[in-house]
């Protein structure tokens, strides 16, 4: 039954947000629906993942998932030097705020984290381990690419669904007005249910404010140590 109500309670999605645009998956913006600021050529997110048998956190830092790559309007390719020193740049994963996550099951645990490498005009590259740092390359946030880019660096439901989850959104005042709808089966990512928040994030990509909406709490939730 909870079951049924859980599945009611994402569709009602649709009717709670009747004057909210649905946000797509990250994978399916291209590079032309993101605006850098001016003096940044290109923004590449890399994510890095890890594992030992203690949660103290130990990382693969040789090998990366390259998870979004933008250009600037006016720069759509790297030429060959530059784009090896960027792949040979090393990551600063100390002290990372950006989709920092672990889970730990008996035989050990697994480590996700993320970084970004910019390139500047002057062909200065740096790692960044922030996400406001990430987000001032951005500047202004002014496209749904760039509000949804946002979300997924601070992992707003950090990491605490593994079903189905939709965000969708409105342009207010200063910002922007989201709602946040994922389910979720595992209680060792939290609470296990499904949940529904409406989120306030500001035009300069800083989220002010996340209130419950709503939630269904499940009985068959997948506890892990």
């Amino acid at each position: 039954m909870k079951k049924i109500i859980a599945i009611i309670f994402l569709v009602s999605l649709g009717l709670y947000a009747q004057d909210f645009m649905p946000l797509k998956p990250l994978g399916e913006y291209k590079s032309s629906d993101y605006n850098l600021k001016d003096g940044v050529e290109y923004l590449e997110i890399r994510t890095y993942f890890g594992q030992a048998k203690s949660v103290q956190e130990v990382y693969n830092e040789t090998t990366y998932k390259k998870e979004i790559a933008i250009h600037a309007k006016s720069y759509s390719s790297l030429d060959e030097d530059i784009s090896a020193n960027i792949k040979a740049m090393k990551p600063n994963l100390k002290d990372s705020d950006i989709r920092k996550h672990r889970m730990c099951r008996f035989m050990g645990c697994n480590f996700r984290i993320s970084v970004a490498v910019v390139l500047f005009a002057d062909k200065n590259i740096t790692t960044l381990n922030k996400v406001s740092d990430v987000t001032a390359m951005l500047g202004k946030i002014d496209t749904s690419a760039e509000l949804k880019l946002v979300l997924w660096l601070n992992d707003i439901n950090k990491n605490l669904t593994d079903h189905k989850h939709s965000e969708s959104y409105k342009k207010v005042k200063n910002g922007y007005e989201v709602i946040s709808v994922y389910e979720n089966s595992v209680m060792n990512f939290g609470e296990c249910g499904a949940f529904k928040h409406k989120l306030f994030m500001n035009n300069d990509g800083k989220i002010e404010k996340k209130i419950l909406l709503e939630k269904i709490e499940k009985d068959d939730c997948v506890v892990a140590d």
